[in-house]
């Protein structure tokens, strides 16, 4: 159901998809590769993360990925989060992103193997929230040359997900 559910369907549409993106499940000492999709289902823009163990899983492994089952990501962004921190990581070739719901808390951060995986990330979390939602600074704020914005020494954004009541 879970995989199934990681893929377009005729009620929805895949805005991003990729595999490979680490996120270190609360309790674990170590981060788990996983597939990440956006989906839109009507008004709603949805984030699933699945452990790829989970996903290639097979009958001699179904003891040890138990436990993994209970780590899936699925939020909803629409409703769920409200800011979004985003970072490039220690070894400068990944970039990560934090997601902070309404409520303050952070969910587990998420980590792309390229920087520009995270960017087209963002492109697809803004055209799904359009028009009901937005990104502030929208992503092509972000983009102008230095001299139009201030730029802080370390590769950090935050953006806050507005949503916009539409009539």
């Amino acid at each position: 159901e879970h995989v199934q559910s990681l893929y377009q369907t005729c009620m929805s549409t895949c805005l991003f998809g990729k595999n490979n993106i680490l996120m270190q499940p609360p309790g674990f000492s170590f981060a788990l590769e996983g597939y990440l999709t956006l989906v839109q289902i009507e008004d709603s823009l949805l984030l699933k993360w699945l452990p790829n163990i989970l996903i290639n899983r097979t009958r001699e492994h179904e003891d040890d990925t138990s436990l993994l089952w209970l780590h899936i990501l699925s939020l909803d962004i629409t409703n769920d989060v409200a800011h979004a921190h985003c970072h490039q990581g220690a070894g400068h070739n990944e970039s990560e992103i934090i997601l902070i719901g309404y409520n303050g808390i952070a969910y587990p951060m998420l980590s792309f193997p390229q920087p520009s995986s995270l960017i087209h990330f963002l492109e697809a979390m803004e055209n799904g929230l359009h028009p009901r939602g937005c990104l502030e600074p929208p992503l092509w704020f972000l983009r102008q040359p230095q001299k139009f914005r201030k730029r802080s020494d370390d590769a950090t954004i935050s953006s806050t997900i507005r949503n916009i009541a539409v009539h």
